[in-house]
């Protein structure tokens, strides 16, 4: 802009770039406990600006996960955040465990792991990321307004929004581990 070159990125990215971001670790932190991502804006010279960027928690996910928990199975978030972001948000929703910064092929991978240690894996996913994984778990769940790819790689799709309709159909083929 005006001959000058901006970069908007994540702290690895300012970081290939040269450009130090030591200066705003406090407000990284203080962004990260309230479950955003940080997104740098800087110069060549120094970062101009922080802009934290989060997806609203949706009013029927915790009661939603709540009951899940109740029928006894476990809920794991598995997310391609920073580990400190989707700690955050695994706390507001009340889920203990917790898998951060994982690449699309590693959710695959991660599933497959519970899958050799003999459980019953669930994943529900909207997004292109969650492709992998939806076609690896022994359930694959996507949401009816993800993407396309998420869609034709699980075996259901949830046509609405809330959350609690996926209960049934899990219900009924009982997994042990919900991702």
């Amino acid at each position: 802009m005006d001959g000058d070159r901006y970069y908007i990125g994540n702290q690895a990215w300012m970081q290939t770039q040269g450009i130090n971001t030591d200066a705003h670790q406090a407000d990284i932190d203080a962004m990260t406990q309230r479950g955003e991502t940080a997104i740098y804006l800087a110069n060549a010279d120094s970062v101009q600006a922080l802009i934290g960027v989060s997806d609203p928690i949706r009013d029927d996910a915790i009661d939603a996960i709540a009951r899940l928990q109740q029928q006894g199975l476990e809920v794991i978030m598995l997310s391609g955040d920073h580990p400190d972001t989707a700690n955050a948000i695994g706390r507001q929703l009340g889920i203990d465990h917790v898998i951060a910064g994982v690449l699309p092929d590693g959710k695959s991978e991660q599933i497959q792991s519970l899958q050799q240690q003999g459980k019953c894996v669930a994943m529900v996913g909207d997004g292109i990321n969650d492709a992998p994984a939806l076609a690896q778990a022994d359930v694959g769940v996507a949401m009816g307004s993800g993407s396309d790819i998420a869609i034709e790689s699980a075996q259901i799709t949830l046509m609405h929004q809330h959350l609690g309709a996926w209960q049934t159909p899990l219900g009924y083929l009982k997994p042990r581990y919900v991702i």
